[in-house]
């Protein structure tokens, strides 16, 4: 709010106050995670607020896969391990009526927390790199590293207009593209087909009976049948 250029960088330890979507808490295992915060100001209209999500989702994918993982997004923007999260990602902004005034990116890795870390009821949906690898710990600075380095050359795109090259590409990392997926909103929840994502990112699903529905992120929430993914 007081003017600070982009892109700044912030960096915690820990977080006493990790939040997720919709108020969830985050753990935020001191020296465990990497956990940061990205200050930026896109020439983009509000309402394309969930594009820098979606890149920014990419960008972590590709971080973790430089480190030697099989990285995956769970649509819109968890990235995943072997269907274990490891990665969330929550964007807040500032706007008007046509521009975003500036937009925090926040997210939080799992990077070498030991099952002694989580409460119990997070060990069947959330993991560690540490632990989906060979039980060594992963450097963090690396992972960091490698996520502003890759989020770089996705963010010059996106201010470029060219967010459908980023959705190309996000398509190859997709969890969700081709699975059966229960989709849940307000009005209760269904079995659906996840086919494909529109121009703007979002979900194209084919129900049961054969109707086409756009599952937008804020709405709904999208799980697998056999579990999180």
């Amino acid at each position: 709010r007081e003017g600070v250029a982009e892109v700044r960088v912030a960096v915690a330890e820990e977080q006493n106050c990790g939040k997720g979507r919709l108020g969830r808490g985050w753990v935020s295992t001191r020296g465990k995670g990497v956990f940061v915060s990205i200050l930026l100001r896109p020439q983009l209209p509000p309402a394309l607020a969930g594009n820098i999500t979606m890149m920014a989702a990419l960008a972590g994918a590709k971080a973790v896969g430089n480190l030697g993982f099989d990285a995956k997004i769970k649509w819109p923007n968890d990235i995943v391990v072997e269907g274990k999260k490891i990665c969330g990602i929550l964007t807040e902004m500032s706007a008007n009526m046509d521009t975003m005034e500036w937009a925090v990116l926040g997210m939080g890795f799992n990077v070498n927390q030991v099952k002694e870390d989580w409460p119990e009821d997070l060990l069947d949906k959330a993991s560690s790199l540490r632990m989906l690898g060979d039980g060594k710990k992963v450097e963090r600075t690396a992972l960091l590293a490698a996520l502003l380095t890759e989020m770089d050359g996705l963010y010059a795109k996106l201010e470029a207009g060219a967010f459908g090259e980023i959705l190309e590409e996000y398509r190859k990392y997709s969890a969700t593209l081709g699975k059966r997926v229960r989709v849940i909103d307000s009005k209760g929840e269904y079995t659906a087909d996840a086919v494909d994502l529109d121009e703007e990112g979002a979900l194209v699903v084919r129900t049961l009976e054969g109707e086409v529905h756009k599952v937008l992120a804020a709405d709904v929430s999208v799980r697998g049948l056999m579990g999180y993914v």
